[in-house]
């Protein structure tokens, strides 16, 4: 780590209470004209950084910029035992975060390409190039939502490659929670990777899989979450206003800030629920939580529509339907249609 992060860690640490310039030179065998250029740069990235005589630095309370000393903090609130998936040291050089990315999951293909570990994870204060399902854009502005992917080994977590759909179905179960953990609030979910808040879309999760061209094999998964955490000063743009929302007005994250805490939450109960995602466990909770079964859907096929009753999730994380021309009963799987309610209105 660079100096002004070894010196974030110890004000994350101590955030809300003041340190001296002294005792944080001596801690780590610096000079106090390096502390002070730290956290001149510190200041710099924006974060909040008091100053006093006699007393020293304070970062203050309602700092919410994120950094992994800031989200590797929370890590142990939630942090699994059980889980094998959740063998990080803290701060681990696993946990990326950047100020600003084209795409979290394009940076964690990159990190693949050279070779990064299981379990290795990317966060972004903005996205300059969010994608969502079928190629369309994630609106994904700086410092309003948590973008976060995932590089995961399918070998590492005991999963076939058809068992590989179950890991969108786990990940709508594992936000879902994090977001109960952290803000008590509860979210829906619309199959089969979408999460709703208030009758809005709140958050999406994306997986991409990287092959093998020696097996011909999916060697790696790449899961992408983008959670809209505070409402955007200008508002969303016209095309998604009617649909999209957020877990928090910005008077109530500026009130309790909890961005990195939310972070860690979301990265620990995605690697807690992906780590025993083969036995199913979570598929309950998926349900419990569904915002479709029982109601009338639409089916949208390329340029064909059927409606249908949504029934059940099954064991691979499909949906189970009644078509509604003729009684019959049919699974939809990933990525092979669009669900709309049967009445034409948004849920």
């Amino acid at each position: 780590m660079q100096t002004k992060e070894h010196v974030l860690q110890i004000l994350e640490d101590n955030k809300g209470r003041s340190i001296s310039g002294a005792a944080i030179a001596e801690a780590l065998s610096l000079s106090r004209a390096a502390v002070w250029k730290a956290i001149k740069e510190l200041r710099q990235s924006g974060y909040p950084i008091d100053a006093a005589t006699n007393r020293g630095y304070c970062l203050r309370p309602e700092s919410d910029v994120l950094s992994p000393q800031g989200i590797a903090r929370y890590f142990k609130e939630f942090l699994d035992p059980s889980a094998s998936a959740m063998a990080l040291e803290l701060p681990s050089p696993q946990l990326h975060v950047y100020s600003l990315l084209d795409s979290t999951n394009q940076e964690a293909k990159r990190l693949a390409a050279d070779g990064a570990p299981h379990a290795t994870v990317i966060v972004a204060e903005e996205q300059s190039a969010g994608r969502g399902r079928l190629g369309r854009s994630f609106f994904s502005p700086k410092g309003c939502g948590i973008y976060i992917s995932l590089l995961l080994k399918p070998a590492e977590l005991g999963l076939s490659t058809s068992d590989l759909t179950l890991l969108t179905t786990a990940a709508s179960v594992a936000v879902a929670s994090a977001v109960e953990d952290v803000l008590e609030k509860k979210l829906q979910i619309k199959w089969v990777n979408d999460l709703y808040f208030h009758g809005k879309k709140v958050c999406g999760i994306l997986t991409e899989g990287i092959a093998s061209l020696e097996t011909g094999t999916v060697d790696s998964v790449i899961l992408g979450v983008g959670l809209n955490y505070k409402q955007p000063p200008e508002g969303y743009p016209e095309d998604i206003a009617s649909v999209a929302t957020a877990l928090l007005t910005s008077a109530e994250a500026e009130a309790h800030p909890c961005k990195n805490q939310l972070t860690a939450a979301v990265c620990c109960r995605l690697l807690s629920t992906l780590s025993s995602a083969a036995d199913r466990r979570f598929l309950s909770a998926y349900k419990e939580r569904s915002l479709l079964l029982g109601k009338p859907i639409r089916i949208i096929r390329d340029h064909s529509q059927q409606d249908a009753i949504a029934l059940d999730i099954v064991e691979n994380g499909g949906l189970l339907v009644r078509l509604s021309d003729d009684g019959s009963e049919t699974v939809l799987t990933t990525g092979e249609v669009s669900i709309r309610p049967a009445d034409g209105k948004t849920f």
